[in-house]
């Protein structure tokens, strides 16, 4: 059986090593699909989360300048690389493809320029770690790469206490 109360007894007693909770409830979502309808949907997500990556590239190219034609070019080589298809045919990379898909949100955000986008970054950048912690150094590089225009905001600032108030509880 596989329940909700089950993975949290897993956690709790110490059984689960790879604690993920995005990735887990996803999966937990596509199990109770194939339960009530009995279609088997691991696969289908993972294409779907895929799909909404390959959007969101694209929506990055575009905002940093790029025509329509290559930012189409650069996302579909994305989509169909096989150093990322693999993520899409391996139901157990759904992590990969979760922190993915939160991080380039996080970017966009970051890209946007916007007060009301900005906000939404410190929440997509935790729950790309909660998915997988593959970009745990993204921040970093957001630094380093937007440091002349966030160097002086307040939301800098907020962003630290956000992740303190995460980390330290």
């Amino acid at each position: 059986s596989h329940s909700l109360s089950d993975y949290v007894s897993a956690l709790a007693s110490g059984k689960l090593f790879d604690r993920q909770p995005l990735r887990d409830l996803s999966y937990f979502m596509d199990i109770g699909v194939e339960q009530i309808t009995g279609l088997h949907t691991l696969h289908l997500t993972n294409w779907l989360i895929s799909l909404v990556i390959v959007q969101i590239l694209f929506q990055i190219l575009r905002k940093l300048g790029r025509d329509p034609i290559t930012a189409s070019f650069f996302a579909s080589l994305y989509a169909v690389h096989p150093a990322f298809a693999n993520s899409v045919a391996w139901v157990s990379a759904r992590k990969h493809l979760l922190a993915t898909a939160f991080i380039l949100s996080a970017t966009y955000c970051l890209i946007l320029k916007s007060r009301t986008s900005k906000k939404w970054i410190p929440l997509l950048f935790l729950l790309s770690l909660a998915s997988h912690p593959l970009y745990i150094f993204w921040p970093l590089w957001a630094g380093f790469y937007f440091w002349d225009e966030i160097r002086d905001s307040d939301h800098w600032r907020s962003f630290g206490q956000t992740l303190k108030q995460y980390w330290i509880g």
